[in-house]
């Protein structure tokens, strides 16, 4: 197994190798931050830079604290300066003198590379993404971010490094160092040779690949975050490690992005964690075999394109302040799914199946559409500001347990082919309820209706319901059956039913209207029968009262 040392990297020297590329002589500044300054070595004069000025050998660039600066040259081969940094460019073929600090070099693919020249040896990179700090023995650390690094020692001995390896250059530069393997995600997110620039590095992509990679590596038990940094002094066969003070959490990303990756563990697997976002999608199957699965974010979570999430024996927990966005994919759990945001959550073509509870809650609007939530006890939906529900079959199995509660502040909008089955079906809203049972059906035992506003319920066969309770300012029933056993209470505001009942006349406000294909037990209800049918009292039959 391989061990992580997390590394924070706060300056750096190296870099690269000899191709047949255009020679690296000279570069134009595309950003400079703060105080960045280059000694003319014709004039013998320093002067400040500025974007577009151009820097060529054999003059000495200096930034300052705090300071950075990026230079790009004729073939988009890119040089980042870090602060405190003094380098020159070297009349050989594309050499870097690097004095002090820190520099971020990147070499397209198939453009060549280039040397880093320190008092200590010499590192080439052909198509590379690299990064190197010198230490203060007057060796230097280099850290591969992609591509494979070889270093050129001073005697000719070579040493290779794979994305997320690094290794010390030591003094006199003849011996190899022990290679180790650091953190790339905390590496990407600390260091501003990185992020600290106005356009992203051309080679991000391929970062990212390299970061998903080492995560599922990790995720999987093939590697293990051993909470050590890595110290600025090393020996042939040693290096200093530092245990930070601080927690470390393992998932800590800004954002992460799981395209067709595989996780499967016998723990608990934890994804997330840091300030934007996280997305599983291509394929990803993330698997915990006797644990839970939790992912946590700051920003969306995105589970799209055939990803499937399960816990085996444990539950599956989302909990972000963003968005949630569950696209033909599946979470899964012999215990409960849990998922909670912030914002909004929608499923798509999805399959949402917490074995003992199922809980969808979302800071604003929940949408299902064409999936299957399913639960054995209870199964809970809402959204602060409304639910939508299309296409989309909900149940919630246990035949005493069994609890389907849909719940929302604003409005509830069930229809397009959606099926509800459970004991205890509950719509509650604080504004209105429409209830479409077109292409579907809803079964159980007790079906509750409650909405502040108005509560209007088309085209559903209700027969297979023992109880239905609906109470709304305004109750409008159009192709409605009721079962002629059932017990059905209908409150209103005013608790009346309106005249000449499903005659098509138009809603009255405050009553119950029956506005047309409304049958108790297959008869229709008509003014002349509704004595028989709608009865004061309890048991069988419709009553309608006014709300309380």
């Amino acid at each position: 197994m391989k061990k992580l040392i997390t590394l924070i990297v706060t300056g750096g020297c190296f870099l690269s190798l000899n191709s047949f590329a255009i020679d690296l002589k000279q570069a134009k500044f595309t950003q400079v931050v703060n105080k960045v300054a280059v000694f003319s070595a014709q004039k013998k004069i320093s002067h400040p830079v500025v974007v577009n000025d151009i820097f060529k050998m054999p003059d000495l660039l200096r930034t300052g604290p705090n300071s950075r600066a990026e230079l790009v040259a004729a073939d988009d081969t890119i040089t980042r300066v870090g602060a405190n940094t003094i380098f020159s460019y070297d009349n050989a073929n594309r050499t870097i003198d690097l004095e002090q600090g820190s520099l971020l070099f990147h070499s397209p693919h198939g453009k060549g590379g280039g040397t880093i020249r320190t008092p200590s040896a010499s590192a080439g990179v052909i198509g590379t993404t690299i990064i190197v700090t010198c230490t203060p023995d007057g060796g230097f650390k280099v850290l591969d971010l992609e591509g494979e690094v070889q270093i050129i020692f001073r005697n000719g001995l070579r040493q290779t490094l794979e994305p997320g390896e690094m290794t010390f250059v030591l003094p006199g530069g003849k011996e190899r160092a022990p290679i180790l393997i650091f953190r790339l995600d905390e590496e990407i997110e600390g260091s501003l040779l990185v992020s600290g620039f106005t356009q992203p590095l051309p080679s991000m992509p391929r970062i990212n690949t390299e970061v998903t990679r080492q995560l599922v590596q990790i995720l999987n038990n093939q590697a293990v975050d051993t909470g050590l940094l890595a110290g600025n002094s090393a020996t042939p066969g040693q290096v200093q490690a530092i245990l930070d003070d601080e927690p470390i959490v393992l998932q800590n990303l800004p954002s992460l992005i799981l395209n067709g990756a595989t996780v499967n563990k016998s723990g608990s697997v934890n994804i997330g964690g840091g300030t934007v976002g996280v997305s599983l999608t291509g394929g990803t199957s993330v698997t915990s075999t006797s644990g839970d699965v939790g992912i946590t974010a700051g920003g969306d979570v995105n589970v799209t394109a055939g990803t499937s999430v399960t816990a085996s024996s444990g539950n599956v927990g989302v909990s972000t302040s963003g968005d949630v966005n569950v696209g033909d994919s599946s979470l899964s759990a012999s215990g409960s799914v849990n998922v909670a945001s912030g914002g909004s959550v929608s499923t798509s073509g999805s399959t949402v199946n917490g074995s003992v509870n199922t809980t969808l809650s979302a800071g604003d609007v929940l949408s299902l559409s064409a999936s299957v939530v399913t639960a054995i006890n209870l199964l809970s939906l809402s959204g602060v500001n409304g639910v939508a529900i299309a296409g989309t079959t909900i149940t919630a199995s246990d035949p005493s347990l069994g609890e389907a509660d849909i719940s929302t502040g604003g409005n509830i909008t069930v229809g397009g082919g959606t099926t509800i089955q459970a004991p205890t079906i509950i719509l509650n809203a604080g504004g209105g309820i429409a209830l479409d049972g077109t292409g579907g059906n809803f079964t159980g035992n007790i079906i509750d209706v409650i909405a502040g506003n108005t509560a209007t319920v088309q085209n559903a066969d209700l027969t297979a319901l023992s109880t239905v309770n609906i109470s709304a300012h305004t109750i409008n029933l159009i192709n409605v059956q009721f079962g002629g056993t059932s017990t059905v209470n209908l409150q209103s505001f005013y608790g009346v039913l309106a005249p000449l009942p499903n005659s098509n006349l138009p809603s009255v406000p405050g009553d119950v209207n029956f506005i047309h294909g409304v049958t108790y037990g297959g008869t229709t209800i008509t003014f002349l029968n509704e004595g028989t049918f709608v009865t004061a009292g309890t048991g069988p039959g419709i009553h309608i009262s006014a709300q309380p």
